[in-house]
């Protein structure tokens, strides 16, 4: 372990890319249109569901045992 030099250059940030470049790499591939249709369908998919659950109808029940009913008058 301590034969190790971190001030070489095999540990340096030169050999990063920068974001511009990442991004214009990607874009420049020929599945970048893909992947752009994927994430739109996705994303299509994901909003009417959440629009589905948002939206549904609210189910009023009673649980009323009308076994315990005589006449006008139920016991609760």
């Amino acid at each position: 372990m301590e034969n190790i030099n971190i001030s070489t250059s095999e540990f340096s940030f030169d050999d990063v890319p920068d974001i511009n470049e990442v991004i214009s790499s990607f874009a420049e591939t020929e599945y970048a249109s893909y992947i752009y249709i994927v994430i739109a369908f996705v994303s299509i998919i994901l909003l009417f569901l959440i629009y589905k659950y948002f939206t549904r109808e609210k189910k009023v029940s009673f649980q009323d045992k009308l076994d315990n009913c005589y006449g006008d008058v139920c016991q609760r």
